[in-house]
């Protein structure tokens, strides 16, 4: 998530950082103290059409959908 809201190369700087730190640059990019990737960024589960973080695939989708029905 830090490399879509902040960009790669700070995402490659702060791998080794605890969970709080990478939640601070974060925070500080979606609040315009730092420098955002993407300024208008949101979590892809907002967007349209959704779309998720975890990988599905096709057998599961359809299974899924068969459950939603």
């Amino acid at each position: 998530m830090v490399a879509e809201v902040a960009g790669a190369e700070v995402a490659a700087q702060h791998t080794a950082s605890t969970g709080k730190m990478q939640k601070a640059v974060i925070q500080a990019c979606l609040s315009g103290e730092r420098e955002a990737k993407d300024p208008l960024w949101q979590p892809r589960y907002m967007g349209f059409p959704f779309a998720g973080y975890k990988d599905v695939a096709p057998d599961d989708e359809s299974k899924a959908q068969d459950e939603v029905a």
